[in-house]
């Protein structure tokens, strides 16, 4: 290796130490982890069903229901957990959607703050029969990051 190389990433390792920027990467998850990122084809919305996901930057998890008959009283639980270091991303965004007949909602929500790594909440979806569509989606940004994400039909 050339001098002017090795003097060149001396000069890179130390404006890297200088600017004080720290890049942690969380290693993805185990293969028997039951958190895994969302796959690319719609999961059927069925009450009594539970999901985990990990969703990072630009994830998304697609839901799909075509039901005959109303929507009543589904509740719809969600549990997020911020897997980012508290630093570097004290808070993740998390958008929920919802598109059916006559019935559309978005909900954006943040997993975490400088106390609680941890988000939940419920929401109750009424609607006509027809195909409806929900999504769970991480967009990209500059606080986004990796989170554990359980969505419950009940």
């Amino acid at each position: 290796m050339s001098p002017n190389v090795k003097k060149l990433g001396s000069y890179v390792i130390a404006a890297i130490a200088l600017s004080g920027c720290i890049i942690v990467k969380v290693p993805p998850p185990a293969r028997n982890d039951p958190f895994q990122p969302p796959g690319p084809n719609p999961i059927a919305i069925q009450k009594g069903s539970s999901h985990r996901m990990r969703l990072n930057c630009g994830a998304q998890a697609n839901f799909r229901s075509s039901m005959m008959g109303a929507l009543e009283n589904l509740v719809i639980e969600f549990h997020g957990d911020n897997l980012s270091p508290a630093g570097q991303s004290p808070s993740v965004p998390i958008r929920l959607t919802w598109a059916g007949p006559n019935t559309a909602w978005d909900l954006p929500f943040n997993v975490g703050s400088q106390n609680a790594r941890k988000a939940m909440g419920s929401i109750t979806v009424n609607g006509p029969g027809g195909t409806h569509n929900f999504t769970v989606a991480m967009p990209n940004g500059p606080d986004c990051g990796p989170a554990n994400v359980r969505i419950e039909f009940r």
